[in-house]
């Protein structure tokens, strides 16, 4: 089901017939309230939406699409009668998948819909989410590194909406992800990221050899994982709490807590039976909210009986997590001198490299 939203009936009558011609299902909605009316009880395949309607337009729509429903992956594509390069670009970087400009040929939107529904199957929803606050953008850069992430990361925040792509742990360097925009990232101290991973593709090996190629994930079959990110700091210990939703064999909601790259406690719930995907997602959020005040429970505790862990050996990772406290202390000196010594024991850490990237230049802007 596409849902296309615009207050023209003719827009959306001619919207609605070419895609239709295409063997597509159109939901048509003339308002943005009607619309995520609507969206409450159905999820599309597709938004595509006008910009300039009534007392809500497009580009409120888009805001009010990610802060309600956040772990979807619905492309979102505006179709404005707006040219001006200025509000195109505002439209992308609201994370809009596209921007087309009226009027558009029925063969160009015909191909684009398809397009941007042959890059939503390749991404399954495994899906994180996590408040900067809790967990700053520079550990979500690290978790992606060790996950050796292929996917991307949204961020919203005041002022601020970005997607970048990841392959391989690393942040795809082109159009909007520049080193200047990973700094405004690392200097966030509020909004809200997305992590979401994309499965293998199998189609090169399927095209040589279909007889004995596995079939890759559909998207229904995966979208059913789902999950929190966050971190507990306790004085300079920052604990990292990460619960997901396990489809199989029983569907439950899975919590672990981990510091130093090592596993400190596990959490898992009773199987989740009969239950939609957003009921899935609200328990791993009820039992990440349980997990995270456990560990500061547990860790006040011990402290408060003298038995807190001894300061562990200091290898890469600690020196990492030393530069990561300075520069969010402002104290940029003092991560430029701990991440240089992390990457004398980590040669070759590409995430290290952004972080030294950024925090010289920060030392080259400050300098008289």
């Amino acid at each position: 089901m596409i849902l296309v939203v615009d207050d023209d009936a003719a827009m959306t009558a001619f919207v609605r017939t070419t895609l239709e011609s295409d063997g597509r299902a159109v939901r048509t909605c003339h308002a943005v309230p009607e619309a995520m009316e609507w969206l409450e009880g159905a999820e599309p395949d597709l938004i595509i939406s006008d910009v300039v309607m009534g007392t809500l337009g497009g580009f409120e729509f888009r805001r009010l699409h990610q802060d309600r429903f956040p772990t979807r992956l619905t492309p979102f594509l505006f179709l404005s009668s707006l040219s001006d390069t200025e509000k195109i670009v505002e439209g992308l970087e609201l994370g809009a998948d596209d921007f087309l400009v009226k009027p558009v040929a029925p063969q160009l939107l015909r191909a684009k819909v398809r397009a941007h529904l042959r890059q939503k199957s390749r991404y399954a929803a495994a899906t994180f989410q996590g408040d900067v606050a809790s967990f700053p953008f520079i550990k979500v850069l690290q978790f992606c590194e060790t996950k050796f992430l292929n996917g991307d990361v949204t961020v919203d925040a005041p002022g601020l909406s970005v997607r970048l792509g990841f392959a391989a742990g690393q942040v795809l360097q082109d159009g909007g992800s520049s080193d200047t925009v990973l700094e405004k990232l690392l200097d966030l101290r509020e909004g809200r990221f997305t992590v979401r991973s994309a499965p293998v593709d199998f189609s090169e090996i399927a095209a040589a050899s279909p007889a004995r190629a596995p079939a890759a994930p559909s998207p229904a079959a995966s979208s059913s994982v789902m999950g929190c990110l966050s971190g507990v700091r306790v004085g300079k210990r920052l604990f990292q709490v990460q619960s997901e939703f396990l489809a199989h064999p029983d569907p439950v909601a899975v919590s672990v807590v981990i510091l130093d790259g090592r596993t400190l406690l596990k959490r898992v719930s009773d199987p989740l039976p009969g239950r939609t995907r957003e009921e899935w997602q609200r328990a791993v959020q009820e039992q990440h909210r349980r997990v995270e005040a456990e560990v500061g429970e547990r860790v006040q505790a011990a402290a408060d009986k003298g038995t807190a862990a001894s300061t562990p050996v200091r290898d890469a990772h600690v020196w990492i997590e030393e530069g990561l406290g300075r520069y969010l202390a402002l104290d940029y000196v003092g991560a430029l001198a701990a991440w240089e010594e992390a990457a004398r024991l980590d040669p070759g850490n590409k995430g290290l490299e952004v972080n030294l990237r950024i925090v010289r230049k920060k030392l080259t802007d400050a300098a008289p």
